[in-house]
């Protein structure tokens, strides 16, 4: 690489470590604790044909296939066991590999037209800063959106070059990155539709020339999808809500779905939801504007270039719905993010070209300001989940304890959900390699007062702790209790199968509106709501929720898990429960 084309890289180095450096010692949070742990005892090298030929930590709550990214978390793993700069280090240069294979797309992309080393650069650190990237990048879960990134963008780069010199050697290495990508990340799926686009709008090749490079690709993919359908009986998947709304569309929805995501996309403000006139107006400046203003010039060149770069968009943000992301989630966007910076460099520079690096400022430094607050958020989340972690160590009793009302998020003013604390990770944060010894501490949904009553009248000398304004405060519990209902099964540390099981409690007359099953297991707690129906001559029958209890003994080993029944008057007050009891699964 000569020393003009070494400054692009050097400069996206610089940025990246400018905004991130701080947070390079940032503590774990939330599912960093799980997966960390998990997979620390769980290397995924010891059984690499189960990581090629079973779901992702072999569980069915969410649809993954990812035998290649947690092939390189392991590795992590292995080298930087409970310390989190290595984590975040490793993670915040992909990033930076990333940006620089967004810089290389976009220079081949106008490479006809000159010397512009603006516009690729600019494309590049708009992507890099990109305000809701904290979340793919120094989150160290997201890992399968960094890596599932970092082979994605390499593969098309790959294919450009393919293109440019008709290389076969790049054409079978973007393949292979493909493969990898799609081991890596599930939405790396739609990357043959953007190679398509890349052929039809920037190629303009023949058709029977462009199907020859792209249509292996889309031969890959079938396979991918046969083997989903193999593997967990569907072929469209991951998290289950993106899955219904993407097989069973609601335009309408999706259309506003969308629309939210254009504006945004380009200013992620969550103060407040955005009105109806401001998302008509970005939509008109970063849509409609182009295309009308392209239309009347005839400027065809500019027009295909920006249509790509909507294409990439478009692609990234279907295997979400095109749902609207939040920073809390924002590695959905990650990949959008790439295609909306080069949609907005392409717009500024065939509409404004003089003005194009001012836009391309004005728009950076709005964004700059967003990434700044969002990695301040990250950096509070992880002290606060260090301290909480700290405080229990504590306060250690030697009895069974419960935690409740711990922060799963740290939240903008409105109640965004900006960085994850404890959405996941209570009982793995008390033990190695983040702690020396392992302390029992069961994580509880978020409760109060009488609420925690069959905590301890069922757990008689286990303790309950609470967080309350930036402290650790035991529960103490209030005056008299509401109505204790009986339990008739399971009986306490029996073994339960959920397919034949019940949890039964009698519930005597009183002012019960409705009921709820709560649950306490190693990997988080869980409140069910019960159908009326449930209650049949005095007796309430509830099924056990099988699936959270087999994800939790597939990753925490064989355990107890603890449930009761509660019951709610008119008002919202708790007017009768069931003292808490403990169970395993049989078999």
């Amino acid at each position: 690489m000569s020393a003009r084309k070494a400054v692009p890289p050097l400069v996206l180095l610089g940025a990246v470590l400018a905004f991130y450096g701080r947070a390079l010692d940032r503590p774990f949070t939330s599912e960093d604790f799980l997966l960390i742990r998990f997979l620390g005892e769980h290397p995924p090298w010891r059984d690499l044909a189960a990581q090629l030929t079973r779901p992702w930590l072999e569980i069915s709550v969410v649809k993954f296939f990812r035998p290649v990214s947690t092939l390189l978390y392991g590795i992590e793993i292995a080298l930087f066991g409970g310390r989190p700069l290595g984590y975040n280090l490793a993670h915040v240069l992909v990033h930076v590999l990333n940006a620089v294979l967004v810089w290389i797309i976009v220079r081949r992309l106008i490479q006809e037209e000159g010397e512009d080393e603006v516009t690729p650069l600019a494309a590049a650190l708009l992507f890099a800063i990109y305000p809701l990237h904290p979340n793919a990048v120094i989150f160290s879960a997201s890992f399968a959106t960094i890596f599932g990134a970092a082979f994605f963008l390499g593969s098309i780069a790959a294919y450009q070059r393919f293109r440019d010199r008709g290389s076969l050697a790049a054409w079978g290495l973007s393949i292979v990155l493909f493969l990898l990508a799609l081991g890596s990340y599930e939405a790396a799926a739609v990357l043959p539709g953007v190679i398509a686009a890349y052929d039809h709008l920037i190629g303009r090749r023949r058709l029977g020339q462009a199907l020859a490079g792209y249509l292996p690709f889309f031969g890959v993919l079938g396979l991918y999808l046969l083997f989903r359908r193999w593997l967990f009986g569907v072929t469209i998947g991951g998290y289950d809500e993106y899955s219904e709304r993407l097989l069973a569309p609601q335009i309408r929805r999706m259309v506003e779905d969308l629309a939210t995501s254009v504006y945004q996309l380009h200013f992620p403000f969550y103060g407040r939801a955005p009105s109806v006139w401001a998302i008509a107006a970005t939509c008109t400046v970063f849509v409609a504007g182009p295309v009308l203003f392209w239309f009347r010039r005839k400027d065809e060149r500019q027009a295909r270039l920006w249509l790509f770069a909507w294409c990439f968009t478009l692609a990234a943000m279907a295997p979400f719905a095109f749902r609207p992301s939040v920073p809390g989630n924002g590695r959905y966007w990650y990949l959008a993010a790439a295609g909306t910076a080069m949609a907005a460099c392409f717009a500024v520079r065939g509409i404004l070209r003089n003005l194009a690096p001012v836009v391309a400022v004005l728009l950076g430094a709005v964004w700059a300001v967003l990434l700044i607050g969002c990695v301040g958020a990250y950096i509070q989340a992880g002290r606060t989940a260090r301290t909480i972690r700290d405080g229990l160590l504590r306060v250690q009793t030697g009895t069974e304890t419960f935690l409740t009302r711990y922060p799963y998020f740290v939240e903008s003013a409105v109640q965004v959900p900006v960085a994850q604390v404890y959405h996941y990770g209570v009982w793995d944060s008390l033990h190695p390699p983040f702690t020396r010894e392992s302390v029992s501490v069961y994580p509880l949904p978020p409760l109060a007062g009488r609420e925690l009553l069959p905590v301890l009248l069922g757990r008689p000398g286990s303790a309950v702790y609470e967080w309350e304004a930036g402290k650790l405060r035991r529960f103490v519990p209030p005056g008299p209790a509401p109505l204790e209902f009986q339990v008739l099964g399971p009986g306490d540390g029996a073994a339960v199968d959920p397919d034949r099981d019940f949890a039964e409690v009698a519930i005597p007359p009183g002012d019960h509106a409705r009921f709820r099953l709560v649950l306490s297991t190693r990997i988080n707690g869980a409140v069910f709501d019960l159908d009326p129906a449930a209650v049949q001559g005095g007796i309430l029958r509830a099924d056990l929720p099988d699936e959270i209890l087999q994800t939790s003994d597939r990753l925490y080993g064989r355990g107890v898990h603890y449930w009761w029944i509660e019951a709610r008057d008119a008002s919202g007050r708790v007017s009768g429960f069931s003292r808490m009891r403990g169970f395993r699964l049989a078999g």
